[in-house]
């Protein structure tokens, strides 16, 4: 006989170690154990022949997870993994992500502009504070976005777990691109105005800003094809997208997917869609109940 630890009696997502598939592995209340396949006892749980004994932490003593033992915590939990805070976090990415390239894109300079022209600029620091504003802001966009992507993950089926690798996935992909394009152009700004040096040539600029571009218009619009398919093939299977909002965000897909220009008003689909989605799901919230019987956490 085995004795493991659950993390509390009031999870929704239980472990155990399953004797057959010798590793362990997240079975939620189910009636099939995710280390062997097997079908489990009373509907959830490790295989009829798996030797187990399940105690909760605190049959053993050990620390009991602070978000079941407190009434408090465990109704702030629900408030920040709710469908309200989905959407909320949507339309604040939206707002800082688009602020962010808004004042980003002040102090940057035109790529036909003469070397001389570029130079005065950089020694006047002409746009360096609305830059370095938005720079600050991509980061909140960032968290705003990863809690997006969190509170839709804890409610996506567990039988949906291809697709929601490729969601989470891309949603990863997409932020790290996005930060460090920002950074890549903001960067050197940001050392300048706090060591108080000027290192910066007008040829590094366009390089930087040239970085910068290659990855706001040509790598991060594929990686959010992935993030808006497979967000969608979720959201209509389960019919919680309805037509209107399949058919708009496969046609944004279509368009990130192609467009190889530096049309930058295409910058605004992404996050415009981000936030669309939080709204609608919000209104919806009734189809997108927490994830419990035969899901996992």
């Amino acid at each position: 006989m085995r004795e493991i630890a659950l993390a509390s009696s009031e999870e929704e997502l239980l472990f155990a170690e399953c004797s057959i598939g010798r590793k362990r592995s997240p079975v939620p209340r189910s009636p099939v154990c995710r280390a062997c396949g097997r079908r489990g006892v009373g509907g959830w749980g490790p295989p009829e022949d798996a030797a187990l004994v399940l105690t909760t932490n605190a049959d053993r003593g050990l620390a009991v997870n602070p978000w079941s033992s407190s009434p408090a915590l465990a109704r702030w939990r629900r408030r920040l993994t709710s469908v309200e805070a989905a959407a909320l976090s949507g339309v604040l990415f939206a707002a800082f992500y688009l602020a962010s390239l808004l004042l980003g894109r002040q102090g940057v300079v035109g790529f036909d502009e003469a070397p001389s022209e570029v130079a005065a600029r950089i020694a006047a620091a002409e746009g360096r504070d609305e830059m370095l504003a938005g720079y600050v802001l991509a980061s909140f966009a960032a968290i705003a976005f990863i809690w997006f992507v969190a509170v839709l993950r804890r409610r996506i089926p567990a039988d949906e777990r291809f697709v929601t690798t490729v969601f989470v996935a891309g949603s990863t992909i997409f932020i790290a691109l996005y930060l460090a394009a920002m950074s890549v152009v903001a960067g050197p700004h940001y050392v300048e105005s706090q060591e108080d040096v000027s290192f910066l040539q007008p040829e590094t600029l366009m390089s930087l800003q040239s970085v910068t571009y290659g990855l706001l218009f040509v790598v991060a619009p594929r990686i959010q094809v992935l993030v808006i398919i497979s967000a969608t093939a979720i959201g209509r299977r389960h019919e919680v997208f309805p037509g209107w909002l399949v058919l708009v965000s496969y046609l944004i897909a279509a368009i990130q997917l192609v467009n190889f220009t530096l049309f930058e008003p295409l910058l605004l689909l992404f996050p415009l869609w981000v936030a669309t989605v939080g709204l609608v799901l919000m209104r919806g919230r009734a189809r997108l109940e927490p994830r419990r019987s035969g899901t996992a956490g």
